[in-house]
């Protein structure tokens, strides 16, 4: 029996007393026959039992599978640790079961396997499939170090995942500047202009960015949850300019091929980020 399972959670399910569960085995409980119109499980399974199982939003109590007064395991109810009814997507144990009352030890289906059509989450009468491996970022730009001119730029990434993304993606985009003092602050808002996502790329492209150093850290999220970050910090961002002293050199006289000498030293100033450095050639 499991208490809580019927008429919204108010009273106990009883399943027939001569059906048995098999060690490591899979018992199908349907509202309707599989073969019924409004029942989206394939025709081929065959439920175990159809009956009228309770899993109401609101209901204050657990699901409790037990024989007599012997509890077998539990289900925390109000709210329910994972399913979606709008998708429809079953609630699933993971691999390691753990104690049922604990949200974590379960999670929202991610594969559809065993319905008429397409949409559908959940695998019923087969093992469970839970991904617990993180996307991984194949490529982010820019790199750490890079330097820009003021301006517009765009911050873009690539990523894959096993067990898939989502279409519409759950992913996190933050942009800071240093105040100078190696203290960063959000700037995100003011400063990107738009942005496009999809399941296996990402691109952010900035308002004129002005002068000074910057982080971006950006999270994907896979459709089981998992979350894997790229942080670019820093990148620069500056009117640099370049000037060259020549001394005796004539400038205009370089040509490919020919070779210029004089005894002064040319020297080349690249300002940057508010310093320079200079740059001799003798």
């Amino acid at each position: 029996m499991i208490d809580n399972a019927a008429t919204n959670g108010t009273a106990t399910l009883t399943i027939p007393a001569v059906q048995t569960i098999a060690a490591n085995g899979y018992y199908l409980i349907t509202a309707t026959a599989t073969d019924n119109a409004s029942n989206l499980i394939n025709n081929a399974i065959t439920a175990d039992y159809a009956g009228s199982l309770s899993l109401d939003p609101a209901q204050t109590g657990n699901l409790i599978f037990k024989s007599g007064a012997i509890i077998y395991d539990q289900v925390k109810a109000n709210p329910w640790p994972a399913g979606d009814n709008n998708i429809p997507a079953s609630m699933e144990r993971k691999s390691t079961p753990g104690n049922g009352l604990t949200a974590s030890n379960w999670y929202i289906a991610q594969t559809g396997v065993g319905f008429d059509g397409t949409g559908s989450l959940g695998t019923p009468q087969t093992v469970n499939i839970f991904d617990s491996t993180p996307p991984t970022i194949t490529s982010s730009s820019p790199a750490n170090n890079t330097l820009f001119p003021m301006g517009v730029i765009t911050l873009s990434y690539a990523y894959t995942d096993a067990g898939g993304i989502a279409p519409t993606p759950t992913y996190t985009f933050l942009l800071e500047k240093n105040n100078g003092a190696g203290v960063y602050s959000d700037v995100t808002a003011a400063s990107i202009s738009s942005s496009g996502i999809t399941a296996s790329a990402a691109s952010f492209t900035t308002n004129a960015l002005a002068f000074g150093a910057y982080r971006a850290t950006f999270t994907i999220t896979d459709a089981a949850g998992n979350t894997t970050q790229d942080i670019v910090a820093p990148f620069f961002v500056d009117n640099f300019q370049m000037m060259i002293s020549t001394g005796a050199i004539n400038i205009g006289a370089l040509s490919v091929g020919a070779l210029v000498s004089a005894t002064d030293t040319v020297t080349v100033t690249v300002k940057t980020v508010g310093a320079g450095f200079n740059l001799s050639l003798g």
